[in-house]
């Protein structure tokens, strides 16, 4: 309620300020001006809507329209390059020259059956000559792979393969419980 009654005392404030504020005479000759700035604007001839700022305005976007249109429209044509298909395999149908070229009838095109000549870029064929024959290609063994070499030539069977069995879940529970009963052991 006292924030109800705050607002309304800053309101009433706010209303009493503006009221002084607004019952201030204008000043003196203040009338005088606003008429006499009117009346100058009513003898002054209007200028035309088409003043010589809008004429220059409107030949330049104009220009501009004329160059952009004539750039799109009147260009050269691109003519499509023509391209020579060769068919990868002997049952294609062989375009038919058109009887009136002279330059058709001195295109050669493969007789049928004839596989079309597929040349490799440069850097592919130097990639195909270096090429190992066998991938991977073989190499000595490492270090690592020496020690273990070694290792499995003195080492009895019976002692690797109880090293590669799987643990048995049930033994590596009772592992665990073990070690913990004798960690919880006081030591003596």
């Amino acid at each position: 309620m006292s924030d109800q009654n705050n607002e309304k005392k800053l309101d009433d404030l706010l209303d009493s300020a503006l009221a002084e504020y607004s019952a201030v005479e204008p000043r003196p000759g203040l009338e005088a001006r606003i008429l006499a700035r009117v009346q100058d604007a009513a003898e002054q001839p209007r200028a035309p809507w088409w003043t010589v700022r809008w004429l220059v305005t409107g030949a330049a976007a104009a220009a501009i329209a004329v160059i952009v249109l004539s750039m799109l429209f009147l260009r050269p044509a691109q003519k499509p390059q023509q391209v020579e298909i060769r068919p990868d395999h002997p049952q294609a149908i062989q375009p038919q020259p058109h009887p009136n070229s002279e330059r058709a009838s001195a295109k050669t095109t493969p007789v049928r059956g004839e596989r079309p000549q597929h040349h490799a870029k440069p850097q592919q064929e130097l990639a195909q000559r270096d090429r190992p024959s066998v991938f991977p290609t073989p190499m000595g063994l490492s270090e690592q792979e020496k020690l273990m070499m070694a290792y499995l030539a003195q080492t009895p069977k019976e002692e690797i393969i109880a090293q590669l069995r799987a643990p048995d879940p049930k033994e590596e529970e009772e592992f665990w419980k073990e070690l913990q009963t004798a960690a919880a052991r006081p030591q003596r």
